[in-house]
């Protein structure tokens, strides 16, 4: 099976256009199923620039999961603790972190079909970003060990297990953050 976007004989070229890898011309359906593994190839892709071009960090939540659903986000590093932050998120369907419309970055360019314009705009401003990734969840197999796991239920009054969660977001880290969503800052003016 292919496992890049060259195995597919594509790379993407000076303008950030999926082309063929030797005559340069434009992407060209063959199948759905085509399609869809050459989709998984550019998302790698992109996600390889959000870190090379946008020096954003990969972090897998939630932070030390040993087992259960993770997702992997992209911050700026510091982002923590930045005055000035933009939180950025793919909608729903085929997209994953980084794009917007994935028939965009394969069909159009990387400009039109994923949020790297916009992430280098923030950063020439000096705000950090975080990029979400709400549509790829992986679920590990690995088993915790029996005090993490014990650690992870109580018995409530009626006699049932139930989880529990701790919140480790602090008022003061939070309170220190200066939001920004797409384009808005936190006075609605534009940015």
């Amino acid at each position: 099976a292919p496992a890049s976007l060259s195995d597919f004989g594509y790379k993407f070229d000076d303008n950030d256009k999926l082309v063929n890898a030797e005559t340069g011309e434009p992407f060209v359906f063959l199948s759905q199923r085509h399609y869809e593994a050459l989709g998984d190839m550019v998302t790698t892709h992109i996600q390889m620039l959000l870190q090379t071009r946008c020096g954003l960090q990969p972090v897998v939540l939630p932070l030390g999961a040993s087992s259960g659903p993770t997702t992997t986000v992209f911050v700026t590093p510091g982002y923590e603790r930045s005055e000035s932050l933009c939180v950025l998120l793919c909608g729903s369907g085929a997209v994953r972190a980084g794009q917007w419309a994935r028939a965009l970055c394969i069909n159009e360019n990387l400009s039109l079909g994923t949020i790297l314009p916009y992430v280098n705009e923030l950063q020439s401003r000096g705000i950090a970003v975080v990029v979400l990734n709400p549509n790829d969840t992986k679920v590990l197999r690995n088993k915790p060990d029996a005090s993490a796991a014990a650690a992870a239920t109580t018995t409530s009054t009626a006699g049932a297990a139930s989880a529990t969660t701790t919140d480790t977001t602090t008022d003061s880290a939070t309170d220190a953050l200066k939001i920004y969503w797409l384009g808005v800052d936190a006075d609605g003016n534009e940015i």
